[in-house]
């Protein structure tokens, strides 16, 4: 679900070192990984903060610069026919877990946001299938409602 990122300093000095360190939007602070360069992963969606410490030079003298930047993280939609095998695997072993497991027992392995097939065609079905009127897919409620539904 959650893909890497690679962050480098450019033009980087051999006798300098790098130490970057990275808080997520709920205040985790991840491992501190050192060199000029640093596989990130960002297991929260939102903002993160990403610390890189750099410290050129030996002894009391040598001064060390915090950089501080802001880094996004959020869900990407991909095409499924241009996923690796190993992505696509997770996708079908996630869509069969949705299919197999009923409300409560996802709910007690993933937590209070998991959603079973049988609740997401429900919840739909109660928005959609109204016979005098379909709240979901007339004018602007179609983006207002799927936004919403996906995001829950």
């Amino acid at each position: 679900r959650h893909a890497d990122t690679l962050a480098e300093v450019l033009d980087a000095d051999d006798n300098c070192v790098y130490a970057w360190t990275s808080t997520g939007p709920s205040g985790t602070v991840g491992e501190t990984t050192y060199g000029s360069s640093a596989t990130l992963s960002f297991t929260e969606t939102g903002w993160h903060t990403v610390d890189l410490t750099t410290n050129c030079g030996m002894g009391s003298d040598s001064a060390s610069q915090m950089s501080t930047y802001s880094v996004m993280s959020k869900p990407v939609r991909r095409e499924i026919r241009a996923l690796s095998t190993t992505h696509l695997t997770k996708f079908l072993d996630t869509l069969q877990m949705t299919y197999t497991l009923s409300q409560e027992e996802g709910e007690a392995l993933y937590g209070r946001k998991y959603r079973s097939i049988t609740r997401l065609v429900s919840e739909h079905l109660l928005g959609a299938a109204d016979k005098t009127c379909d709240h979901w897919h007339d004018d602007a409620g179609v983006m207002t409602h799927h936004v919403a539904f996906t995001l829950e």
